[in-house]
């Protein structure tokens, strides 16, 4: 029996649980998300109820592979057959739980913020982390800025992210520009945007 509830361990010390993952192509390589919308859902067969179900709770990311993706943002929706489901954007991809975990930004399905950001030059880099308390090389997340990878000289970045409600930090920078920093909070439901500008 396949023991997945926190307790049971493989032979190597990690915990037994079930994932579906975005990576790379293998060998341990990784990927970019540039654009992206879809949900994913994990669900198991209850035999006594003669269905599948949700998994009872899940995170945002997963533990037991060498793949890796960059610039996923994955928060949670309830689907419309009722079960929870991950929703999959561009964005930060920011380590949290999503549904019945003691981290999730609340305790019933959320409903996405939605932060759209302006930026010049286009190329600078976004960097979020979700604790309001500062971006640092250890807990910063890129979050991508140009969806076609063409940079336009003059032109400005404007893309949406979906994230969790929350209070995040961030940070823009560019080789030659001064960086700007600083943090936004991000209320359920409602739009918020950003324009920054970089200067040399």
């Amino acid at each position: 029996m396949y023991q997945a509830d926190g307790y049971g361990y493989n032979p190597l010390g990690l915990p037994n649980d079930f994932e579906i993952i975005m990576g790379g192509p293998g060998g341990g390589s990784s990927t970019n998300i540039i654009s992206g919308n879809a949900t994913m859902s994990l669900m198991y067969w209850n035999a006594s109820t003669a269905s599948y179900q949700s998994v009872p709770s899940a995170y945002n990311v997963g533990g037991e592979t060498g793949e890796t993706v960059a610039g996923a943002a994955v928060s949670w929706m309830t689907g419309t057959n009722g079960m929870p489901e991950a929703l999959i954007n561009a964005g930060a991809s920011i380590v949290q739980g999503l549904w019945n975990v003691s981290n999730a930004a609340g305790g019933a399905p959320q409903t996405a913020s939605t932060l759209t950001v302006t930026l010049y030059p286009s190329n600078a880099f976004l960097f979020l982390v979700n604790n309001g308390a500062g971006v640092n090389a250890s807990n910063a997340q890129w979050a991508p800025t140009a969806s076609t990878g063409v940079v336009i000289a003059g032109a400005t970045s404007a893309l949406t992210y979906l994230l969790n409600p929350g209070t995040y930090s961030y940070l823009v920078e560019l080789t030659g520009y001064y960086p700007v920093s600083g943090s936004i909070t991000l209320t359920a439901g409602t739009p918020t945007s950003m324009s920054i500008t970089l200067f040399l």
